[in-house]
C-alpha cells in the first residue's frame, strides 16, 4: 500500500519503471559478462590440460627411446649377458602413460587413447632379444628390431601429437 502512495505521480512512476528497466539491464550485462568469462577460464583451463598432455608425449616418447637405447646398449655389449628391462624405466613409462589416460579420461572424451596401444609389450625386440640366438637370428634382424622399435616409438608420438591437435582445434584455439 504503502509503495502505491510513494509512486502516484506520473513523474515517479516514470523514474521507477527506469530504475527497474536499468536495474535489469545491469543483471543482464552482468550475467552474460560471467557466462564469456566462466566460457574463456574453462577454455584456457582445457588448453593447459592439452598443452600437458603434449608434453606428457615428448616425455613418452623420450623415456621409451631411454629404454630402447638402453637395450641397444645391452646388446651391443657382448659382456652383458641379461637384456631385461629396468623395473625404474617401465615405471616411467607407465606413470606416463597413466597420466595421458587420466588426462584424456578426465577432460576430453572420445580421444581414441587407449593404454594397450603404448605399453610396452607392443616391442618386438623386448620379446626377441633374449632368445635371438635360439630362434635362428643374426645381427641384422635384431638391429631390424631395434629400428622398428624407434619407428614405433615415433607413430607413437605422432598419435599423441594428432590427439593433441585435435583437441585443440575443437577448443576452439
Amino acid at each position: 500500500m504503502y509503495l502505491l502512495e510513494l509512486f502516484s505521480a506520473k513523474e515517479d512512476q516514470v523514474q521507477l519503471v527506469t530504475f527497474l528497466l536499468s536495474a535489469g539491464l545491469a543483471i543482464v550485462v552482468l550475467l552474460i559478462n560471467q557466462m564469456f568469462v566462466n566460457r574463456r577460464s574453462k577454455r584456457d583451463f582445457l588448453l593447459s590440460k592439452i598443452e600437458e598432455l603434449s608434453d606428457l608425449s615428448i616425455e613418452y616418447a623420450s623415456v621409451c627411446g631411454e629404454l630402447i637405447d638402453d637395450l641397444m646398449y645391452k646388446f651391443e655389449n657382448k659382456n652383458i649377458n641379461n637384456y631385461e628391462i629396468s623395473y625404474k624405466s617401465l615405471r616411467k613409462i607407465n606413470t606416463v602413460i597413466r597420466r595421458i589416460e587420466l588426462i584424456c579420461e578426465l577432460y576430453f572424451e572420445n580421444t581414441g587413447f587407449s593404454t594397450d596401444n603404448y605399453h610396452v609389450s607392443g616391442f618386438q625386440i623386448i620379446e626377441y632379444l633374449d632368445k635371438w640366438k635360439q630362434i635362428g637370428m643374426d645381427e641384422g634382424d635384431v638391429y631390424a628390431l631395434f629400428e622398428s622399435a624407434y619407428c614405433l616409438i615415433d607413430k607413437r608420438e605422432e598419435w599423441l601429437a594428432e590427439i593433441s591437435l585435435n583437441l585443440a582445434k575443437r577448443c576452439g584455439h
